[in-house]
């Protein structure tokens, strides 16, 4: 039962994801999170967003603005390195949270904590991110993308922070699916590469549910291609900030 919620959430995500530009990560790492150990479950979607934003490249690749790659992207990757490490560091912490509520003890840890905490944060720029002004140039481009790269090292979600960035600069819609997602491609490649030295280690079972998740996520973004013009990205931004919520406070209180 786990398998098939899992293959739908990735078929869905990859599908409304084409345009929007993320939803994917965020939508995979909390289900995941539902039936596997959370680092587990980061790691896992960091493979199925890594192969899926290989096909999108393929796809839409040819728009990619270079200048605002390399210079969103490197920096990305600077993030995303720190944020893999601090995730390792904190996976083989042991530190457990106990406390009791309503005569019920609940049990979580400081790597749920942090990364619940995250979640929330990330659905609040989710929400809000229309209504925040800022000053974003490609002459601060730099940091904008280590702030993406540090949360999708971390969490595992980096695609709407990501998002809010490009979105202040003056790209055309191919530009802006093009250029992000080879921004994430190149996150998702340093990531996977530190939590392989740190924090994973892989079974046939494991195997076998990222490679039905990923085909079930290219039959969402192929889909996706050929069919949705249009996304109405204020209700998309709405579902996913909600659901985020309620599964990082799941985390942060031990009930996930």
């Amino acid at each position: 039962m786990s398998e098939i919620i899992i293959v739908i959430a990735a078929f869905i995500g990859a599908l409304l994801t084409f345009f929007s530009g993320f939803g994917l990560g965020t939508i995979l790492t909390p289900i995941f999170a539902l039936f596997y150990p959370i680092e587990t479950a980061i790691i896992m979607t960091a493979l199925v967003h890594f192969a899926n934003n290989i096909l999108k490249i393929i796809l839409v690749g040819k728009s990619v603005n270079k200048k605002i790659l390399f210079s969103f992207g490197f920096t990305s990757i600077l993030g995303a390195v720190i944020g893999s490490l601090i995730l390792g560091y904190f996976s083989t912490e042991n530190d457990f949270v106990q406390y009791s509520l309503f005569k019920h003890t609940f049990l979580t840890t400081q790597s749920k904590i942090l990364i619940g905490i995250l979640m929330v944060l990330f659905s609040v720029v989710e929400l809000f991110s229309e209504k925040l002004s800022t000053n974003f140039t490609l002459k601060n481009i730099g940091l904008g993308g280590f702030i993406s790269g540090l949360f999708g090292g971390f969490s595992g979600n980096q695609g709407a922070i990501r998002s809010f960035f490009l979105s202040k600069l003056n790209l055309s819609a191919a530009e802006y699916i093009a250029t992000g997602t080879a921004i994430a491609l190149m996150v998702d490649f340093s990531r996977i590469g530190v939590y392989f030295n740190t924090s994973v280690s892989f079974d046939f079972k494991f195997s076998i549910n990222v490679i039905v998740v990923m085909l079930a996520a290219f039959s969402g973004t192929l889909i996706g291609k050929k069919y949705l013009k249009k996304v109405n990205k204020e209700f998309l931004n709405f579902i996913i900030a909600f659901f985020l919520i309620v599964i990082g406070l799941g985390l942060i209180l031990g009930l996930v």
